[in-house]
């Protein structure tokens, strides 16, 4: 198997003033590059901590992490939040002209050329002038995803980038970012409450355990690759999928 992501026996505790808690417990897997994975588990199991933990906003206590082969410490790794955290006071293009700013890079003629690629490709050229409250949620959205793009990162984190959408909204972003992802070849890794979610967008879904979390199963995602995330729901494997993922988080509650 190419490994990409490599997780290697990560554990990982929280300290407070008063006592020490495990949050990931001896967790291992491997992501191969292209592969979009969405990762599930019971609420405050850890999913968040690990994107932390790959994005290097923390250390793992034990283990390594690895991104081709390399640690994921100085690595070019993309991350989108829950909000879009678009600065009202700046233009579109200046809001993702600021993740270069953030890496300390100048704003080369080739990097302003491929943000105008990026921007004229997935329909936001025409809106590079206006500010942010001109813009639909969905299309803000657009924007911090090709933000996130604009530094070329080696990998993708989403943490539940939908979950302020309203559902009809969500359903066409999920569509968008799906297929931006899928054209510009990322490797991503996607978290979610939502299970419909995470077997619509993904080619692997990574069902965690409850706190410390470790893997307790990886759902594989047999789709027709031309199928978009709308069109998966009404795929005949879809509700299988989506009974086996919710027994087995429903089972791990109980």
């Amino acid at each position: 198997m190419e490994k990409y992501l490599e997780f290697k026996n990560v554990n990982f505790n929280y300290f407070t003033k008063d006592a020490e808690f495990q949050a990931i417990n001896n967790l291992s897997f491997i992501i191969k590059k292209g592969e979009f994975v969405s990762v599930v588990g019971p609420s405050g199991c850890g999913k968040t901590t690990i994107l932390s933990l790959i994005a290097g906003l923390y250390e793992p206590t034990e283990g390594q992490i690895l991104l081709e082969g390399e640690s994921v410490k100085k690595a070019n790794i993309g991350y989108m939040f829950q909000r879009d955290h678009l600065f009202p006071w700046r233009t579109i293009y200046k809001n993702i002209l600021l993740s270069l700013e953030i890496k300390g890079k100048k704003h080369t003629d080739e990097q302003k050329n491929y943000i105008d690629n990026l921007l004229n490709k997935y329909g936001i050229f025409d809106f590079k002038d206006k500010h942010p409250n001109e813009l639909s949620g969905g299309m803000r959205q657009r924007v911090a995803l090709i933000r996130t793009l604009a530094v070329k990162p080696k990998l993708l984190l989403l943490d539940e980038p939908f979950s302020a959408l309203d559902f009809q909204t969500r359903l066409d972003v999920c569509d968008d970012v799906k297929n931006i992802i899928k054209q510009e070849g990322q490797t991503a890794i996607l978290v979610t409450h939502d299970i419909s979610e995470a077997i619509s967008m993904s080619d692997k879904v990574f069902i965690l355990s409850k706190r410390p979390a470790t893997l307790k199963n990886v759902v594989n995602l047999e789709f027709n690759q031309e199928l978009s995330p709308l069109e998966r729901r009404d795929d005949k494997n879809f509700s299988g999928y989506f009974k086996q993922i919710w027994e087995e988080l429903t089972y791990e509650k109980a």
